[in-house]
């Protein structure tokens, strides 16, 4: 894992592990709700993932805001912290459009192990966000999300290579399938999604 100077255990930083060797660049996204841990996003994460039932009106602005002043004060670029936002199938394209623009959330992962709700979000939903997104970049020359890069679903809802285009951005379903070829080549684990090592 990228060294972040400490370890957690148990909710705490503990022993330091800048010597310990690095087998993985894993991202370290958390979902923290109150400015102390969304302090430490801002200083050491690589991304923020609250929930959007949980957060109180105007909560995801002012964990952003908290985040961007701590990478700042860290010699971060608060742009390098991905926003991600777990959300429902009943949450609507309009509003979630809304919070790409304005708050910068760049992925939406939804939570629900209903195949028709998610074939629902991934066909109709997920196509809308982009549009939306994009029309108000359009206008205003940019938001504070520089890209959409998609919806990830909790269910396999579609085996095709489109149901993978649409789940996950380019870049992501590259990585994924080179551990999958490193890791586990036969394709064993192939729940929620199967992804072909071999695909392109």
């Amino acid at each position: 894992m990228p060294d972040y100077g400490h370890e957690l255990r148990s909710g705490s930083f503990v022993t330091p592990i800048a010597d310990r060797p690095q087998a993985h660049d894993i991202p370290i996204w958390l979902g923290a709700f109150k400015p102390r841990m969304q302090r430490v996003i801002g200083r050491k994460g690589d991304g923020w993932l609250p929930s959007l039932p949980r957060l109180e009106p105007g909560g995801l602005a002012r964990g952003n805001r908290v985040i961007d002043e701590a990478a700042t004060r860290a010699g971060r670029d608060p742009r390098a912290i991905t926003r991600l936002l777990n959300v429902t199938p009943a949450d609507k394209a309009e509003d979630l459009a809304r919070l790409a623009v304005e708050d910068g959330v760049r992925v939406f992962i939804v939570a629900s192990d209903d195949p028709d709700e998610l074939r629902r979000f991934a066909r109709e939903t997920a196509p809308e966000i982009r549009e939306r997104v994009a029309e108000a970049r359009a206008e205003d020359g940019g938001g504070r999300a520089a890209t959409f890069d998609g919806a990830y679903l909790s269910f396999e809802t579609d085996t095709g290579p489109q149901a993978l285009a649409r789940a996950f951005p380019p870049g992501h379903l590259r990585r994924l399938r080179e551990l999958k070829r490193r890791w586990d080549p036969t394709g064993l684990f192939r729940d929620n999604f199967l992804i072909d090592p071999a695909g392109s």
